[in-house]
């Protein structure tokens, strides 16, 4: 029997940065919420929190330009989760602002995701 050889296409690449880009916001999503919700306390790694902000602001700009080399018709979808994010360090973290960002961040995410999926 001849083992199949691994195809990587845009496609599959732009799947794999839609999927990664999502895990990092919702890990960071999950942990703003553990923090305000006190499960736990990040005094000494408070840096996590804004390294996977950073890596939000990274994971979507690769996503939406392999998304426009890919020429996927909603390329501009995940930028629409950058405009959430932006003003988020404006509000004091677990301020009504900052997880009304937080949120309506993720719910677009979600969007973006579908409207990438029907490519």
């Amino acid at each position: 029997m001849r083992k199949q050889a691994l195809m990587v296409t845009k496609s599959t690449v732009l799947d794999a940065l839609v999927l990664g880009s999502f895990a990092i916001y919702c890990a960071t999503f999950m942990l703003g919420l553990g923090i305000k919700l006190r499960w736990w306390h990040t005094r000494r790694f408070r840096w996590m929190h804004h390294a996977l902000f950073a890596g939000i602001w990274v994971s979507l700009g690769a996503t939406t330009l392999v998304a426009r080399l890919n020429a996927a018709r909603a390329w501009f979808a995940p930028l629409g989760v950058l405009l959430w994010m932006a003003p988020l360090p404006c509000f004091r973290p677990g301020g009504r602002m900052h997880q009304f960002l937080a949120a309506g961040g993720l719910a677009t995410f979600v969007a973006s995701i579908l409207m990438l999926r029907e490519r």
